[in-house]
């Protein structure tokens, strides 16, 4: 006889590798952060079930992308203060200035025309040649030093800012409401802003102009971060990068069917966000109306596909 769980609260129980669930009704159940990992589940009713995270891997999220947020204002202050050198009374310092500021204008003009992936692979060769430089004694060392720790710390705060984007994204997809997701991007902003005045006082020697000009700086990355963030949410394939760390990055915690055989479960109008679906078996499931299948972590199954998804939701729901 097939099991009846319709309508319980199952949130975190853990089903990994059951083979007794075959025709079980999870019907209108709460199966937030329950674990189905490798189970026996064709046939399953899991029409009206909520998946996703628990309250407290949420929390979980938030404070991580507030952490990001936190280094990412960090280092962009270092940048910030970096930039501020254009105005020093060193010709060296000047120097440095105008390359961090040129480095980092290159690398923001890179993310909006090509995507972030790229964008790492163009700091990463700008690096790779300033070390290049320093080996051939084409230039003094001691220039040749300040240029690569610039090309460092543009790497780093590049690093750090796309952490941010993905921590912050990641909570927003863990919400469902958007007050929610708009006080979660509000707070990373304050951190970061917060990070960004630690950074300045941090670097040796920084006067009221090198803090406010880090700061105003730092304030710019993350703004821009948002705007990423932003539209990675929209499905833009530039950023697609982000997209998929983030939905990883949220499903860390939620509902798993990770290498489940799900051959002609049914998920009728079920929230699925922050659900883990990899190495599973998708054979003549359901997914009639299904709620935020764009959230969930696909892996290599045909849930991968916008146009697949749109296409279950909207003709018969039948994969």
């Amino acid at each position: 006889m097939a099991l009846d769980f319709s309508g319980q609260n199952l949130r975190g129980r853990n089903f990994k590798g059951r083979q007794d669930l075959a025709g079980a009704n999870f019907s209108y159940a709460d199966i937030r952060g329950a674990n189905f990992t490798n189970a026996n589940l064709r046939g399953v009713n899991f029409s009206y079930a909520k998946a996703g995270l628990q309250r407290r891997w949420v929390i979980g999220l938030v404070l991580v992308s507030f952490l990001f947020s936190g280094l990412s204002g960090f280092l962009w202050a270092i940048n910030g203060f970096l930039v501020s050198l254009i105005f020093s009374s060193s010709g060296e310092s000047q120097i440095v200035g105008w390359v961090v500021l040129i480095i980092l204008i290159a690398f923001l003009f890179i993310i909006i025309r090509q995507g972030i992936t790229v964008s790492f692979g163009a700091v990463a060769f700008a690096l790779v040649f300033a070390f290049a430089f320093a080996v051939v004694g084409t230039f003094a060392f001691a220039l040749v030093f300040a240029f690569a720790l610039v090309f460092a710390f543009a790497f780093a705060g590049a690093l750090a800012f796309a952490f941010a984007v993905v921590g912050t994204f990641a909570v927003a997809l863990a919400f469902a409401g958007a007050i929610a997701i708009a006080g979660t991007f509000a707070g990373a902003i304050a951190i970061a802003v917060a990070g960004a005045i630690a950074g300045a006082i941090a670097v040796a020697g920084a006067g009221p102009f090198a803090v406010a000009f880090a700061g105003a700086f730092a304030g710019t990355g993350t703004l821009f971060s948002i705007y990423i963030s932003w539209r990675a949410m929209k499905g833009d394939e530039k950023h697609s990068l982000v997209r998929n760390i983030a939905i990883a990055f949220a499903a860390t915690g939620g509902t798993s069917f990770r290498g489940a055989d799900l051959t002609g479960a049914d998920f009728t109008q079920a929230t699925l966000k922050s659900t883990d679906l990899r190495n599973t078996i998708l054979i003549c499931s359901r997914w009639h109306q299904a709620k935020m299948l764009d959230r969930v972590r696909p892996g290599s199954t045909y849930l991968q596909n916008p146009q697949v998804r749109q296409l279950l939701d909207y003709r018969t729901g039948t994969g």
